[in-house]
């Protein structure tokens, strides 16, 4: 019994030295994020001086006054008006020209008695003032649409191209490399090569538009339409259009085949779909972070829930029965949460989701940005066995700390005493006007946590 407990101590300072290591990792990323916080706020702050600065010269240099003054520069002294480095750079390399070079040389001293000299100083040596002078495009804030007669096309090749792969699957590899790779030689002799026949038609679903594989079919393509009379006998810039628009198509499905290809070397590599989850927690976390942050009545609960760090978030998977672009995510909620928390932490989700929607649409949307991925609660538990230690004794679920170690509450030197420790319950009481708010909105389960 002694050496096991000795073994217990030595594991619990094993443990407990792991989590501080993380918890310090943790720490340097959140001064990392803030100091770079400070720095883009910075950069900000310069950026809209530099405007305003512009902004006054720009009319300050419309009144007649300031232009005179600006002529006579311009002719006696030899002085450039505006930022010109160019004509800057020829002044101070000409010393002959006795004006010009006592206006470089007072500039670059800074000695100089005119606010348009300091103006180019600072044109030279802010690096944002070049970006600010940049012109961006007029933004007319509507939606853009393309073209009726270009969606036209698109649609009339994918029916097409359905009616020639008569149901197949369309992304199916039909062509192996060693095929490619054969044809985009004889291709290169013989333009008039075709890599297939019009009964047996298939394309490089792995090669895209460009290569020799598919530019090819797209002339048997032309042939297949013209075969079963679905076009008429085209002339010569028809029948090009037709190819263009049919690598086009191609094109839209080498990037789903690529996409599942992707898909599919993730489930055979669990680290990187542990890597991919690891980040969506990430993400859960700053994101329920920035709510308290934002809402001076939750300020209370940002000391236990960094407490409870990224790893006490709920994990999810994929909706398998959900297609892209409306994938949403199953919760997988952690074994030893509670009731009480869980309904915490969705407030915090519902926070979020109003705070992202937007009614300037005819529609309903989300504001700019990412939208906001859906997570679906279907009371799913996660099987990772993994936990928090040291939170209080409401944020666990009764029944797994009475599966660890029974009789825990009245003391002991089991699992749940050693390790989780709990601590002494604490109240929590979501803000009773944020919480009718959500249940106005009509959000599921806008429940308070008690």
């Amino acid at each position: 019994m002694g050496e096991l407990y000795h073994h217990l101590q030595n594991s619990t300072a094993e443990i407990l030295r792991k989590q501080d290591q993380v918890l310090q990792k943790q720490d340097h990323k959140i001064d990392k994020v803030v100091s770079h916080l400070a720095q883009n706020t910075e950069i900000l702050g310069r950026i809209g001086e530099t405007l305003d600065m512009l902004s006054a010269k720009s009319k300050h240099k419309g009144s007649p006054g300031h232009q005179d003054e600006g002529d006579s520069q311009r002719h006696g002294s030899g002085s450039n008006q505006g930022p010109q480095p160019s004509n800057d750079r020829d002044s101070a390399a000409k010393p002959s020209d006795g004006g010009a070079a006592g206006s470089a040389t007072n500039r670059n001293n800074g000695n100089g008695d005119g606010e348009d000299g300091d103006d180019e100083g600072d044109s030279n040596d802010n690096p944002f003032f070049r970006y600010a002078r940049k012109k961006q495009p007029a933004r007319s804030g509507g939606v853009k649409h393309r073209p009726a007669e270009e969606l036209k096309i698109k649609e009339t090749m994918r029916k097409w191209l359905n009616e020639v792969m008569e149901g197949q699957d369309q992304l199916k590899e039909a062509v192996s490399q060693d095929e490619a790779d054969k044809f985009t030689l004889l291709f290169k002799t013989n333009p008039l090569a075709r890599p297939c026949s019009v009964d047996d038609f298939r394309y490089w679903i792995a090669g895209g538009p460009k290569s020799a594989w598919n530019k090819g079919a797209s002339y048997v393509f032309v042939e297949i339409l013209e075969k079963r009379k679905l076009i008429a006998t085209p002339d010569v810039q028809t029948r090009d259009g037709i190819r263009e628009a049919f690598l086009l198509r191609l094109k839209t499905l080498h990037a789903s085949w690529m996409e599942r290809q992707k898909m599919q070397e993730d489930n055979k590599n669990p680290r990187s779909l542990f890597s991919k989850r690891w980040q969506r927690k990430n993400t859960l976390f700053h994101r329920r972070r920035e709510v308290i942050i934002t809402f001076h009545s939750l300020e209370s609960f940002l000391s236990f829930f960094d407490e409870l760090g990224v790893a006490g978030m709920s994990s999810d998977d994929e909706d398998p029965g959900m297609k892209k672009p409306q994938v949403q995510y199953i919760i997988k909620e952690p074994k030893w949460q509670s009731v009480e928390l869980k309904n915490l932490l969705r407030l915090f989700d519902y926070c979020h989701l109003e705070g992202r929607c937007t009614t300037e649409a005819t529609r309903f949307g989300y504001t700019r940005g990412a939208p906001p991925r859906i997570r679906i609660d279907k009371n799913d538990r996660s099987s990772k066995t993994k936990y928090v230690s040291g939170l209080p004794a409401n944020f666990y679920d009764a029944q797994w700390l009475e599966e660890q170690e029974p009789g825990w509450a009245k003391g002991g030197s089991g699992f749940v005493n050693e390790f989780v420790r709990p601590r002494k319950p604490i109240k929590l009481i979501f803000p009773a006007d944020l919480l009718k708010t959500l249940k106005d909105r009509g959000y599921p389960r806008a429940q308070g946590p008690e």
